[in-house]
């Protein structure tokens, strides 16, 4: 289990504390412990929004232009936080840089934001975020990830991931999954909420 999904449990049962204060007042009076409806649903509202450990959320997005691709990225720069990591699959031109670019304009990035196809990884420092961005197509094994700082990344802020198959076990439990596809008219993005993702995901407006 994740720190975040622990903090989202420990929040949640401090809320549902609330609900049980007069209930557990008269149990200790030795009346019969009993919830209202109201309660109940109350509390199943709340319990909703824990997620189980290893559970997953599935949506997808339809990207007719090629703005919504980067206005995707803009929803999901909502939501990141450190220690967060965005994988990026799709093929060439799919659209994983745009979506990306996406994000790091959500977060203040104005200056260009280049594939790191050549360069490995690009580093950006925004005003809430330290973002690095990584391309691992022309790497041929693990250990060069790890010469590349990939977990130091990832603890210390947010990372996004161009062709994440090579991560192997090195990829994070808790993730979002962006898997992006030509559908003809546009773009379709399949977005997959792993972990402490699945709850967040549910948010995602696009």
């Amino acid at each position: 289990m994740s720190i975040e999904t622990l903090i989202l449990i420990i929040a949640a049962v401090s809320a549902a504390s609330a609900i049980f204060g007069f209930a557990l007042s008269r149990a200790a009076e030795g009346r019969k412990l009993r919830l209202s409806r109201h309660e109940h649903d109350r509390l199943d509202a709340i319990l909703a929004t824990v997620p189980e450990p290893g559970s997953t959320l599935e949506r997808s997005c339809e990207l007719i232009q090629e703005d919504a691709t980067e206005a995707l990225g803009a929803a999901i720069a909502a939501l990141l936080r450190v220690g967060d990591v965005l994988t990026l699959s799709g093929d060439l031109g799919a659209g994983k840089t745009t979506l990306s670019r996406g994000v790091l304009r959500a977060l203040g990035i104005s200056g260009p934001v280049p594939s790191p196809t050549f360069t490995l990884v690009q580093h950006y420092e925004t005003a809430a975020l330290t973002v690095a961005h990584f391309d691992l197509y022309r790497l041929t094994d693990q250990e060069e990830i790890h010469e590349l700082g990939f977990e130091d990344a990832y603890h210390e802020g947010v990372v996004m991931v161009e062709w994440p198959e090579l991560l192997g076990p090195l990829t994070p439990v808790d993730r979002l999954e962006v898997h992006l596809t030509d559908s003809g008219t546009g773009r379709t993005a399949r977005l997959v909420g792993c972990g402490d993702w699945a709850s967040r995901l549910a948010r995602l407006q696009c």
